[in-house]
Order: C-alpha cells, then sequence, then structure tokens
C-alpha cells in the first residue's frame, strides 16, 4: 500500500474514537474530490457527537463546522429530522436564529454504533 506496515498501541474511548473518526475523515477529504467523498449526514451527526457538551448548534455553525453549503445542511438537517436524530429549538437569545440538537435517541444510537467499532477492533484488530 506504499511503505513498510505501521504498528502502534492505540487505545480508544469512545470520545476518542469518534475525534480520530472525524480527523481521518477531513484528512481523507484533503486527498479526494469533495464528489467523491462528501456525506453532509454523517458529518453533521458526528460534528455534534464529537463536540464534549453536545450543546445545540446553529445551522451557520453546522455548515461552517462540516464544511456543507447553507442549502445542503437545511436538506440534510430536514432529513436528521424526519429519521428522530435532530431537533430544531428556537434560540432564547435570538428569535430569528434555529439552534439543532441531536436526539437522545441520536446519542443512543451513535453510542451503540461507535461501542460497536470499538469492540470490533479489540476482537479483530486491523
Amino acid at each position: 500500500m506504499g511503505g513498510p506496515p505501521v504498528t502502534a498501541a492505540i487505545t480508544f474511548s469512545r470520545g476518542s474514537l469518534v475525534r480520530f473518526i472525524v480527523r481521518t475523515r477531513s484528512l481523507l477529504e484533503t486527498r479526494l474530490s469533495k464528489d467523491i467523498y462528501h456525506m453532509p449526514a454523517l458529518d453533521m451527526l458526528l460534528e455534534f457527537y464529537a463536540r464534549a457538551t453536545r450543546s445545540p448548534m446553529s445551522i451557520t455553525d453546522l455548515c461552517l463546522a462540516t464544511r456543507a453549503s447553507q442549502r445542503t445542511a437545511v436538506r440534510h438537517i430536514e432529513r436528521l429530522e424526519k429519521e428522530g436524530m435532530l431537533i430544531r429549538r428556537g434560540d432564547s437569545h435570538d428569535r430569528r436564529r434555529v439552534m439543532l440538537e441531536l436526539t437522545p435517541l441520536a446519542v443512543k444510537t451513535l453510542d451503540l454504533f461507535f461501542d460497536d467499532v470499538l469492540a470490533s477492533l479489540i476482537h479483530d484488530p486491523p
């Protein structure tokens, strides 16, 4: 694949695994065109999940964090809402702004997914 194999002992927690995936997706985006490697809905879920506080985000902040256009973001936000993964709330400080947050279903689903990934790494390391 392009050089000798590199081995390392790595310990992952759920949080460090999520941050690792977000970083590797970002690295992959530098190597592949956006047309080949662009999954805005997944990027949005990962961005929310990776934030330690899981605090609400505005649509604008989510667009900046995931490098998605406003139009693309809104389309995927609507899909994530229909799937029960995101909810919209009004901003208590600015009535013009809409805040988004993960639902308990999204957190549980992502928790289980990352637990499965961690178990897979333990039982069948690369």
